[in-house]
């Protein structure tokens, strides 16, 4: 489940979890299935140890927009000509739980209703501590608990290369964070809470601009200098989750409990813009069965739904637009590849400096290019669909009092 206990396992005692988690985030309906081995060791003093490893984590989406929003990191060339073609900031990113989300048109056909990436992982590795700071025995039905943990990265992102349509799209960076533990035992039924902040890392990948004149007469006067970078700019994260869990029937003399959340997480702090800041709310409802002969056995399932809409029918422009309406220039080879060959060797011999691992974007004014614009000028709807998931979980003690 989502929400974390303030009690400890006692010293030396040691509790084990495997769960499949499947859930949904916006904009762009992205699909996550995180496959979690969790496990705790008791320690003496009221604290234990926790960890969770996440060996596959994958992510599908499909109604991604690449030519509008290109994913980071992204090459904007900038030209001077006729007058200055600096867009307003690009809202390039997706969700900001996938900074590098990719993109992957596949020359055959599109997947779904549109444009599909799909991509398969390992998640991050979260370590950490938790120290009960008021026991149930003294308190009488209520707890109080603090945990601390760190979110390290089991691979590299990469970009825009034969593999990169396979990744989920992880920054690569380390995050920390806590979490305020909260119980109330009300009859035969416990109710959670946890208050939690974590402070996620910024990949160093984000924007380069370069400023080009396209007016020049002689090629070398035509690049202005080198690209000035800025790197992504992740928001922190605010989380809520309430819990709670209460005996509901008996099953062939099996105890069943209805198990039940809500969770809420904001995002905060500055941040490079998106296209649309979505706050996930969620919330689960299923039951956990404890099978009568093997009190150290639990297991169950549960339905999870997304109740955000992302702006879901709203139309949405592109950034990338001159002001006569004419699109930009997407040169992307993963996503144009008949428009990126001719505009890159264009660029390059009047020396612009391009990546091969980046999106890029050629944001001009001159209409000597318009035959290469190819970002659609129209705004284009937002599509968002999904929002049911499932968890399955089974936890179990084997070693312990």
């Amino acid at each position: 489940m989502l929400s974390s206990s303030p009690y400890t396992l006692r010293s030396f005692e040691v509790g084990l979890g495997l769960s499949v988690l499947n859930f949904d985030r916006d904009p762009g309906d992205i699909d996550f299935v995180r496959v979690g081995v969790q496990g705790a060791v008791g320690l003496p003093g009221r604290t234990e140890f926790f960890f969770r490893v996440t060996p596959r984590l994958r992510s599908d989406a499909i109604n991604l927009d690449p030519l509008r929003f290109p994913v980071p990191p992204l090459d904007l060339i900038v030209d001077l000509y006729p007058n200055e073609a600096l867009r307003p900031e690009p809202h390039f990113l997706l969700a900001q739980e996938i900074p590098f989300k990719t993109y992957f048109i596949p020359p055959e056909a599109e997947r779904g209703e549109g444009l599909a990436a799909f991509g398969r992982s390992s998640g991050d590795t979260v370590m950490g501590l938790k120290f009960n700071l008021m026991e149930r025995s003294r308190s009488g039905h209520s707890g109080l608990g603090l945990q601390g943990y760190v979110e390290l990265p089991t691979e590299e992102p990469t970009f825009n290369s034969g593999s990169w349509r396979k990744k989920v799209g992880v920054s690569g960076e380390r995050d920390f964070g806590f979490d305020l533990l909260l119980s109330q035992e009300v009859w035969k039924a416990e109710f959670l809470f946890n208050l939690g902040y974590k402070r996620v890392g910024d990949p160093e990948s984000g924007t380069r601009i370069q400023f080009v004149n396209s007016g020049a007469v002689r090629p070398e006067d035509f690049w202005l200098g080198f690209g000035e970078e800025s790197k992504l700019d992740l928001k922190d994260e605010i989380r809520l989750v309430g819990g709670a869990s209460f005996p509901a029937f008996h099953a062939l003399r099996h105890q069943v409990w209805f198990v039940g959340e809500i969770f809420y997480k904001r995002f905060v702090g500055s941040g490079t813009p998106v296209q649309s800041v979505v706050h996930p709310f969620d919330s689960l409802a299923g039951l956990q069965l404890n099978p009568n002969p093997i009190p150290w056995l639990s297991f169950g399932a549960a339905w999870l739904l997304h109740w955000n809409s992302a702006g879901k029918g709203q139309e949405r422009g592109s950034p990338f637009l001159t002001p006569d309406g004419r699109g930009d220039i997407n040169f992307t080879e993963l996503v144009d590849l008949g428009t990126a060959g001719p505009v890159i060797e264009f660029l390059k011999n009047r020396g612009v400096t391009l990546a091969s691992d980046r999106s890029k974007i050629f944001a001009t004014n001159n209409p000597a290019f318009d035959d290469w614009r190819n970002i659609p000028s129209g705004p284009g709807p937002v599509i968002s669909q999904g929002h049911n998931a499932a968890i399955l979980f089974i936890n179990f003690r084997p070693w312990g009092r």
